[in-house]
């Protein structure tokens, strides 16, 4: 081989030596403005969620944001909510946790430690159903690959936020970690900020006495309901209660009394509705409650059985004496079909319907539940 032969071979090797580095500068380069971009959305995705202005907003961007930022195909939510205060925060806020299968609401935290018991750091892995089936149930198709992020406030474990993706290595275990704490942290301070936030909202519209809603929560959500209903071709169904004979109560016993009274009504009440109905002390000895989607027939059943428990109940007075007090309670239904008019005078109708059956029920011996189509039928006999 010739001097000229060495140097011309040499030469094509180092061009084809520049030619891999240039290819290989530009993948790094692609990449880290991929990963920037995609640094980007998380960060704009974490703003969006400090910035929400109610429970509900920040767990529909928890369900559905985060699953299009992170082009994930299967996030799930698992909150523990003992005494379904969450889930009253969400209904109230038009958000029906039965219509959202991968928002899962928990009694206690037994679930939760069986998956974060060798600690509270992100999970990743292959998914295994007879540990993750739990969080992820309400999907059609079991992911191949997940990541748990418990979510920890204040050292207490309040719930955890899943991923999951159908790219087996998408999560493995020990990758990605940092960021994924990161976010888990986020959303546990905005989940326990909101309903905080939710919670100062609710103290002005709480009864003092009884610890159910008070007169001028009602009236903020009645028109909503209302409005809610109307769009949506529901029925709602409005009831009247008031104990009979109270001022008895408070001549023949004392106002200690009369207020235990109350408070075991308002308890007895509560006992009877699920958490997207709404109780209030409309004033004095009166309850008020609104029956999301239910007909007059079925909301007859549910105030039949609370007439029934509140007669059954007995309310310590001064030992040894026992008060007993009955209830009487009017109906109304604004039903799927009859709805014509604006929120506002449909509203003030259901509850002049309400009134007038309640005022039946007392003039007709107490102690009863009359609704509106027993007035018309009265009316026509």
């Amino acid at each position: 081989m010739t001097r000229a032969d060495y140097e011309h071979g040499a030469l094509k090797v180092t061009e084809a030596d520049n030619a891999r580095l240039h290819q290989q500068l530009e993948l790094l380069t692609n990449e880290a403005r991929h990963n920037e971009q995609k640094m980007q959305r998380y960060q704009a995705h974490e703003l969006r969620l400090l910035a929400a202005n109610s429970l509900a907003e920040l767990v529909r961007m928890l369900l559905h944001d985060t699953r299009s930022v992170m082009r994930l195909d299967h996030v799930t939510l698992s909150l523990i909510d003992r005494d379904h205060e969450m889930r009253r925060m969400l209904s109230e806020q038009g958000l029906e946790t039965e219509q959202r299968p991968n928002l899962i609401l928990l009694d206690g935290r037994h679930q939760l430690d069986k998956l974060f018991h060798f600690g509270r750091r992100p999970r990743l892995g292959a998914y295994d159903d007879a540990v993750h089936q739990a969080v992820f149930s309400a999907q059609e198709r079991a992911p191949r690959s997940v990541a748990l992020l418990p979510l920890v406030r204040n050292g207490e474990l309040i719930g955890c936020l899943n991923f999951g993706s159908n790219d087996e290595f998408r999560f493995q275990e020990g990758l990605g970690t940092v960021f994924l704490e990161h976010l888990s942290a986020i959303v546990a301070a905005c989940l326990k900020n909101s309903v905080n936030q939710e919670r100062l909202k609710l103290t002005g519209l709480i009864d003092g006495l009884t610890g159910v809603n008070n007169r001028r929560f009602f009236d903020q959500r009645l028109t909503e309901m209302v409005s809610n209903a109307s769009r949506r071709g529901d029925s709602l169904t409005c009831l009247f209660l008031d104990v009979d004979h109270f001022k008895q109560v408070n001549d023949n016993f004392d106002h200690q009394t009369g207020d235990r009274v109350l408070v075991a009504v308002a308890s007895t009440i509560k006992q009877q509705l699920r958490a997207s109905d709404v109780l209030a002390r409309y004033g004095g000895e009166e309850f008020v409650v609104l029956l999301s989607r239910t007909s007059e027939t079925e909301a007859q059943t549910i105030a039949e059985r609370i007439r029934e428990q509140v007669e059954a109940q007995r309310v310590v007075a001064s030992a040894p004496r026992s008060v007993h007090v009955t209830i009487s309670i009017g109906l109304c239904t604004l039903e799927a079909d009859r709805k014509l008019g604006d929120a506002k005078s449909l509203s003030a109708n259901l509850l002049v319907c309400a009134d007038k059956s309640l005022m039946y029920a007392k003039q007709n011996g107490r102690n009863r539940v009359i609704s509106a189509s027993d007035l018309m039928l009265e009316a026509t006999a």
